[in-house]
């Protein structure tokens, strides 16, 4: 789907009941075969807890805005940006191998005709968060698509106009996550994928209960990460 269509799509959203500002943010979350196990499991759980977490707070529930993406050699959006009221917490299952860039443009094209569709609304938005979640190695992509999108994420990151989280596992490719982003990544410990989701949770509500453009602390993330 090109980027005009995602467009013509959310534009025929109605804002029109919900007129708070909006917290666009994008799971991707590798379910490679290497996930299999307690580690697609832990994730599965993370995905409902965060949003069990989210609808707690009334203002964060009418904020956030959230869409999921599961990769491996291939992507697929399991969620379309929406409120937290329809969003149903995808079930994973763990095959294949890992492909990044796919997954990442397809992301940032849809953060793109999210906003798009804001300001048809009238609608205002934070600065949109996306999240990589990964336990391998980029196998399937050339060298020039990782440095493609590693540029693409940079210049959305020095506008201002992103902010991009890069999570591997302790088996992941650090290095590899190390030159998509500005940011550094995260290593996470173990499988604590459930506290990863807690944690974006916490995040994503602090966020929605600052004032746009705001530098908001976020909590620490010593509960889940390695460094």
């Amino acid at each position: 789907m090109s980027i005009g269509s995602l467009e013509n799509q959310y534009n025929q959203n109605d804002f029109t009941d919900n007129p708070e500002s909006q917290v666009p943010f994008v799971i991707m979350l590798d379910a490679s075969l290497s996930m299999a196990g307690v580690a697609i499991d832990e994730v599965n759980a993370g995905i409902r807890r965060l949003k069990e977490e989210l609808i707690k707070d009334e203002l964060t529930e009418r904020r956030a805005d959230i869409a999921v993406i599961v990769f491996n050699h291939g992507y697929d959006v399991v969620q379309d940006f929406g409120r937290l009221a329809d969003f149903n917490p995808p079930r994973l299952a763990a095959s294949g191998g890992t492909r990044l860039a796919p997954a990442i443009n397809r992301a940032l094209d849809m953060i793109e005709a999210r906003k798009a569709a804001y300001r048809a609304a009238g609608l205002s938005y934070y600065r949109p968060v996306a999240m990589l979640v990964t336990d391998g190695r980029p196998e399937h992509d050339s060298p020039e698509d990782l440095v493609k999108v590693a540029a693409r994420i940079k210049e959305s990151e020095n506008g201002r106009s992103l902010t991009f989280w890069a999570i591997g596992t302790e088996r992941a490719d650090m290095d590899a996550l190390s030159r998509l982003c500005n940011l550094p990544p995260k290593m996470l410990a173990g499988t604590k994928f459930l506290e990863l989701f807690q944690w974006l949770s916490a995040s994503i509500s602090r966020i929605s209960h600052s004032a746009i453009g705001e530098d908001v602390e976020l909590p620490s993330t010593s509960g889940w990460s390695r460094y």
